[in-house]
Formats: structure tokens, C-alpha cells, sequence
């Protein structure tokens, strides 16, 4: 039951991923992906530039939300990845 809870605070998190495909059928939005003990959160809607400062407030967030349930971050199991595209003139994108 807490869980359902946590989770459902979480995703009020003004940040989120989002996936469009080409064609504009499919659209779905979500933040975190969770299997028993672990969970991993996925963002890509944050202004330009304030990638770090965005994934910092959803690990904040979380973490708080944890530490509140007497749950605790895994620091060995913490880390982030931060992808960022480049696009040329003709439109083609680069990581």
C-alpha cells in the first residue's frame, strides 16, 4: 500500500519521459520503471540546459519520499546517464 502511494506522489513530478512516435499515434508518458526493490526513473522533458538540475530534483524527490516510508537509497545501485542530442542543419541527430 505505501508504495502505491510513493509511486503515486512521484508521478506528479512536473518532470517525465515522454515518447511520440513519427507518425503522432502513439504517445505515452511515464517517470519510473519498479520490480520489487528496485526502480529506475527516466526524464526528457526538461528545459534546455537543466538536464543535471532536473534529474536532481526527481532523485531529491524520491529519496525524500523513501526516507519518510523508512526506506533508504542504495548508493552502490545510484547513477545517471545524461544523453543529449545534436542536430545539424539538415536535421539529422547525433548523441
Amino acid at each position: 500500500m505505501i508504495s502505491s502511494v510513493v509511486l503515486e506522489e512521484m508521478d506528479q513530478s512536473k518532470f517525465k519521459l515522454r515518447f511520440l512516435d513519427p507518425t503522432l499515434q502513439v504517445d505515452h508518458e511515464g517517470l519510473m520503471v519498479v520490480y520489487v526493490d528496485d526502480s529506475g526513473t527516466m526524464i526528457n522533458n526538461f528545459p534546455a540546459g537543466h538536464g543535471i538540475e532536473a534529474m536532481e530534483s526527481v532523485a531529491q524527490k524520491w529519496e525524500k519520499l523513501l526516507f519518510s516510508t523508512g526506506g533508504a537509497l542504495a548508493p552502490g545501485k545510484c547513477f545517471f546517464y545524461l544523453v543529449e542530442w545534436d542536430w545539424d542543419p539538415q536535421g539529422r541527430a547525433a548523441i
